[in-house]
């Protein structure tokens, strides 16, 4: 959802989001977190999951987490 100014934020009625830190996603075993436990200023990948059958898709998007509205994230992509 746009807010218009460049900042989007997270649709989390539709798709369920998970995230791994920019700098562990060549790890075996990296962080994988919920949209609560991200940070304000840290890049993510963003993974996401739907009720169509996509689990965990991984579309190498990287976003940056700008701050909160109402504890979701506010995010700007990054690059891909």
């Amino acid at each position: 959802v746009s807010m218009g100014d460049g900042r989007q934020l997270l649709s989390i009625r539709s798709h369920y989001f998970e995230f791994i830190p920019e700098d562990q996603i060549d790890l075996s075993d990296p962080a994988v977190l919920q949209a609560h436990e991200l940070e304000a200023g840290q890049n993510y990948y963003i993974l996401f999951s739907t009720s169509a059958g996509l689990y965990r898709y991984h579309i190498n998007d990287v976003i940056k987490v700008l701050g909160f509205w109402h504890n979701c994230p506010l995010i700007e992509f990054q690059y891909k």
